[in-house]
């Protein structure tokens, strides 16, 4: 079925209603904490039950959902993660940054590395590039995290259009992790301001209680902020190397964002 846009939206395009339901089912479970059901389903998207099912049993053909058979409910395949590693993989930022942090900062320094993407869920997907020998402090590769208590998220807010920051953390429930997670929305305001006038962000063992990191913005050609690139590691090395790790991650955050077609000095910030 087409839906055609009416005269009260002339600018909205002709869309399939079946693709968008079924991407707003693939969404809602994958936001999910556990499976579904085809009603519980129908109930969060205010869709009939025969078209739930309907959907559901060619997205299971598709092998873009699962039916855990022991509870009659779905959830999302790892064929969507699948997906999700080659779109990864052929995005501009990570292809151009990933490796000079490995080499550049992961390696050379002899830390942890990560780049942070923000991934419209209200959390920044943090894609490890560099593990340093020993450290494991991310179960995979790919691991969404809030934005208010890392160093790469709160990067992305400070530097993200200031309507866009306001209506992210108005919509975050902000635990705590630690007995150092900010949970207060002024005080994130304040340290916001402060990553725009130095430069960078750093999370104190906000989110893992002695793993501290230092994040970068890094800007495109739009002279927008696309991700951020954390150093991250123990308390004891980040606070001894603070001053070389600081002086080479805005030197590699600089060098990225102009290989990205950045323009200095023209940043739009918060």
């Amino acid at each position: 079925m087409i839906e055609t846009a009416g005269q009260n939206k002339p600018d909205r395009p002709s869309t399939i209603q079946s693709v968008e339901r079924a991407l707003d089912i693939l969404t809602l479970l994958c936001n999910s904490n556990v499976p579904l059901s085809a009603k519980e389903i129908a109930d969060a998207l205010k869709m009939t039950r025969s078209t739930v099912n309907g959907l559901l049993n060619t997205l299971l053909q598709k092998k873009c959902v699962k039916k855990c058979a022991a509870r009659g409910k779905y959830m999302e395949s790892i064929k969507l993660f699948a997906i999700s590693q080659k779109h990864l993989n052929k995005l501009p930022v990570l292809q151009e940054t990933g490796k000079y942090w490995e080499n550049n900062i992961g390696k050379r320094l002899n830390v942890s590395s990560n780049l942070g993407l923000y991934d419209e869920m209200n959390q920044v997907l943090t894609i490890r590039v560099y593990e340093q020998q020993g450290r494991n402090d991310f179960f995979r590769s790919y691991t969404s995290l809030p934005m208010y208590c890392t160093g790469i998220g709160k990067c992305l807010l400070a530097y993200f259009p200031e309507k866009m920051a306001e209506d992210i953390i108005s919509q975050i429930s902000m635990d705590a992790y630690t007995d150092h997670t900010i949970t207060a929305q002024d005080a994130l305001y304040k340290e916001l301001e402060s990553i725009r006038q130095c430069g960078y962000s750093l999370d104190q063992g906000e989110l893992l209680e002695n793993t501290y990191c230092i994040a970068f913005p890094i800007f495109d050609f739009t002279n927008n902020i696309i991700a951020s690139c954390s150093i991250a590691d123990s308390k004891e090395t980040i606070e001894s190397q603070r001053d070389i790790l600081i002086r080479s991650g805005l030197q590699a955050s600089k060098y990225c964002s102009i290989v990205l077609g950045w323009k200095p000095n023209k940043v739009t910030q918060g």
